[in-house]
């Protein structure tokens, strides 16, 4: 028999998994918006000599990139879990926000725009799932308002920061900030991010009923034959055999 929870554990592991969330949607609306807050910069870059029409093109990058990764973020929830794919999109456009950085042409710098479009896309869908699985009950949409707003704080904070780096070090800075999940936020959720229940249950399902078709669940054994007990008239008879005289 198995017991649920106490309430203040699963308040408290809800919590977790909220600022963790919440820690990742901020970093994913700073990398999305930064790019809009170095434009100046890139346009006055003279080695890329990039106009405004290719700096619109390639700020479509992202979100391209955002529109295949949610597309495909639900297969790969289904096969990696959901804390998987949470670390993984973190994972993912944190290294490529350091490509940005280094990028030395418009053209490699678009591409990897577009790719870290792609684990930005599948990163927010991942974390409300995952705040939403975990919040205490009756707190849900409050957990899920609080997570969702750290998009804003990410924007915010691109545009504060630009203030203080463009100008003086250029737009690459910017972007090399755009690694810092990886050095500090993957290995917490690493960590301490548990996997999502619905998950587990489903792997669970899955392999009840696809055991014994594929043969992996264990032999049966034979059933044991029992044998004839021998009558009354052959015990009083005396012989060996159970065939009554």
């Amino acid at each position: 028999m198995t017991t649920s929870p106490k309430p203040e554990v699963r308040r408290r592991s809800g919590t977790l998994v909220a600022v963790i969330c919440c820690c990742a949607v901020i970093f994913d609306g700073y990398d999305l918006s930064v790019f809009g807050t170095t434009i100046p910069a890139l346009l006055e870059y003279e080695a890329w000599n990039l106009d405004a029409a290719r700096a619109g093109v390639i700020a479509s990058y992202a979100f391209m990139g955002m529109l295949v990764g949610t597309l495909i973020c639900g297969l790969a929830t289904d096969l990696l879990g959901r804390r998987r794919m949470l670390i993984t999109s973190m994972s993912w456009f944190s290294v490529c926000m350091g490509a940005c950085a280094l990028a030395p042409n418009p053209e490699l710098f678009g591409l990897f725009r577009f790719l870290s479009g792609v684990g930005l896309g599948g990163l927010l869908p991942t974390a409300l799932a995952l705040t939403a699985e975990f919040a205490p009950r009756g707190r849900r949409n409050l957990f899920n308002a609080l997570v969702s707003s750290g998009f804003s704080v990410g924007t915010i904070a691109a545009s504060l920061i630009g203030l203080v780096l463009i100008e003086p070090f250029g737009f690459r800075p910017m972007f090399a900030i755009g690694v810092l999940p990886l050095l500090t936020l993957v290995p917490i959720a690493y960590a301490v991010l548990p996997e999502s229940g619905d998950f587990l249950r489903s792997k669970e399902n899955t392999t009840r009923h696809t055991g014994p078709r594929y043969a992996t669940a264990s032999p049966r054994t034979p059933p044991r034959t029992r044998r004839p007990t021998r009558t009354a008239a052959a015990r009083d008879c005396g012989t060996c055999c159970d065939v009554p005289c």
